[in-house]
């Protein structure tokens, strides 16, 4: 397949972004042909690993800049000859149209990971994509009110180490096999529930001496739960908030923990959720409705994660039980491996394309005015 993306940021410094264009060097890897529309700072080379890179022109002012080049990567891409047009994100998709409207035999896909406001952008994308790949069930089911048919749920592509450096760990005082790891996401304020279970079990001398619990955090709180976690940390030390962690500390944070919690209440997965069961740790996380497939053949264990005492009994029994742990963890890795890793999803993306390609010449006229 003759495959080309438009998306802003796959570039920086020169070289491409790994999280941007981990599906693009996958496809080119299978044998597809892969054209990656950037613009910015100059490249020592004309393709990088199998992408033929495409140099869309900057514009000086920042506010024309993306249309600018949502635009003239469009008109480009008009004069070719491309089975696909993947548009990385809602901004670069308002010209899609044209495609649909001077190019009938090429399909044009949309990644829509958040939703336009109302009005022309949103009815551009809307008419001009064919279909839209989404992170979450939710995004989808609000898509496919008014675009029935034309939603699917693709795991974002992440890009893991397998064979992280431990040594990281001593940077930040923590060594292998002695830490929980947790995650806070933004907007959420839950945490406060795993600290609280954490430290009911130190006081019963439940781990073993100089185990910690590590919280990776994104952002900031709001200075009223800061406060709060502060105070509730305030005599103890081994809770330890790490503010965006580099890549490797980030994958040496996952390869070394004992086991993940997710206090998330985010229907759909989180993205650190799917990251610990890559790295094959058991995870205990809050039952919601849409876990209980990811979690099916007792690939993680859901439960109350908003009640300490279920916590309390969950962290003490996964705790000092390695061989379930582990058990947990095969599984888990296995469960991300067949669905969630680069491999699947970019499967599960060749797959949609496919079944765009056999509609040719049975879909119907494309008219922008409707």
């Amino acid at each position: 397949m003759k495959i080309a993306f438009i998306g802003r940021n796959e570039a920086q410094e020169g070289n491409l972004k790994e999280d941007r264009v981990a599906l693009a060097r996958e496809l080119a890897l299978r044998g597809d042909e892969v054209f990656l529309y950037v613009s910015g700072k100059a490249f020592t080379r004309i393709d990088q690993e199998g992408i033929r890179l495409i140099h869309v022109p900057s514009l000086e002012r920042k506010l024309t800049q993306p249309l600018g080049y949502a635009f003239l990567a469009t008109v480009h891409a008009l004069f070719q000859e491309y089975d696909i047009v993947h548009f990385r994100n809602w901004e670069t998709a308002i010209f899609s149209f044209l495609i649909r409207l001077f190019r009938p035999n090429t399909r044009v896909i949309v990644n829509m990971a958040t939703l336009p406001q109302k009005g022309l952008r949103r009815s551009l994308v809307y008419r001009g994509a064919e279909k839209f790949l989404v992170p979450t069930k939710k995004l989808q089911e609000f898509l496919e009110k008014k675009n029935p048919g034309k939603a699917s749920v693709i795991p974002e592509m992440k890009e893991w180490s397998e064979s992280p450096d431990l040594s990281a760990l001593s940077l930040v005082g923590l060594r292998p096999g002695k830490y929980i790891l947790a995650a806070a996401l933004p907007r959420e304020k839950n945490i406060h529930y795993l600290i609280k279970a954490f430290q009911e079990l130190e006081i019963r001398s439940t781990f073993p001496n100089n185990f910690k619990l590590v919280i990776i955090t994104a952002s900031p709180f709001g200075k009223t739960y800061e406060e709060y976690l502060g105070v509730l940390c305030r005599k103890k030390g081994n809770v330890l908030f790490l503010k965006k962690p580099s890549k490797d500390m980030r994958a040496a944070l996952f390869a070394g923990a004992t086991l993940f919690v997710d206090v998330s209440e985010e229907a759909d997965p989180s993205q650190v959720l799917l990251e610990a069961m890559a790295y094959g740790k058991a995870v205990i996380a809050d039952a919601r409705p849409n876990l209980k497939n990811l979690f099916r053949g007792n690939a993680g264990k859901a439960i109350d994660a908003h009640n300490t005492e279920a916590l309390k009994k969950e962290l003490a029994y996964y705790a000092n039980r390695s061989g379930e742990r582990e058990s947990i963890g095969h599984k888990a890795k296995t469960r991300w491996e067949d669905d969630y890793s680069p491999a699947s999803v970019v499967e599960q993306v060749r797959e949609i394309y496919r079944e765009l390609l056999k509609t040719n010449g049975l879909r119907q006229p494309f008219a922008i005015w409707k």
